[in-house]
């Protein structure tokens, strides 16, 4: 059991807030409390002011994981379509590769990420060798330029991009679960983390350094799927973490995988 909150970090009844007016369902002590260590983690490693839209995805209820604890999108909590009750375990979400997916709601055009900063983190907890997008949006006018990341693409290899996939960054049959971070610091610099319990946090692909032209895209984040013209490309994994941020740097993203570590298991789960 975990020790009460003596310090109470002000995002924790701002969630609860948001919660109670938009599902009438209260967080348990230990969500809140793992929530609240989250939080005061991300104050101290200087990521939380990064953070644009997090869902910890807590198994109290399907309800309460469609509200994310840092909320930067236009509606209160994503639309979880086709989600049911059994699909959230103490370990996360799971989708089916074929019509479930999360409408984030979150613009990134107007979120907070610009041509030179943005980036999204997941944590997978389950790998499926199905291909499948875990989150991504491209702009009305194109589909090749957004924020994309497939864990694995239809070729089985695992492609991030930030605002343009011709410079994505591109990894060969990673056969990946744990945690990923995709991030962009600066109009030349794109590039992608990963680690899990067994493989220490570390860049994976090359540094992409061509210039970017393009625009954050100006369109909803789907998560275990990508919008284009359309929903499709749907990701069949349990994710236990999503997040959108403004680009973190490597020693933020490895203090961002300690504390999701620590989240997971403080919430009873485990970790990959």
């Amino acid at each position: 059991m975990m020790a009460p909150v003596r310090h109470l970090h002000p995002q924790i009844p701002n969630w609860e807030t948001r919660l109670a007016a938009y599902t009438g369902v209260k967080l348990t002590d230990l969500t809140a409390a793992a929530n609240n260590e989250w939080c005061v983690a991300g104050a101290v490693g200087s990521w939380f002011s990064k953070m644009l839209d997090v869902n910890t995805i807590p198994n109290d209820h399907l309800n309460i994981a469609a509200v994310p604890l840092i909320r930067g999108g236009v509606a209160a909590s994503w639309a979880l379509i086709n989600f049911v009750g059994a699909d959230l375990t103490v370990n996360g979400l799971k989708g089916n590769g074929s019509t479930k997916y999360a409408d984030s709601k979150f613009d990134a055009s107007t979120g907070g990420m610009t041509q030179g900063s943005g980036g999204i983190v997941v944590y997978i907890a389950t790998f499926v060798s199905s291909t499948g997008t875990v989150c991504g949006a491209n702009r009305v006018a194109t589909a090749t330029h957004g924020i994309n990341c497939h864990l694995p693409y239809t070729d089985n290899n695992f492609y991030c991009d930030i605002w343009d996939r011709a410079v994505a960054v591109i990894v060969s049959n990673p056969g990946f679960s744990g945690y990923a971070c995709l991030t962009r610091i600066s109009t030349t610099d794109n590039r992608c983390f990963k680690a899990s319990s067994v493989v220490a946090h570390t860049q994976t692909g090359s540094t992409i350094g061509t210039t970017v032209t393009s625009n954050p895209p100006d369109r909803f984040l789907a998560w275990w799927a990508i919008r284009q013209s359309t929903v499709n490309s749907y990701h069949a994994g349990r994710f236990s973490f999503c997040a959108a941020h403004s680009g973190l740097t490597g020693s933020e993203s490895s203090s961002l995988f300690n504390a999701v570590q620590r989240l997971r298991t403080q919430l009873g789960g485990g970790y990959v």
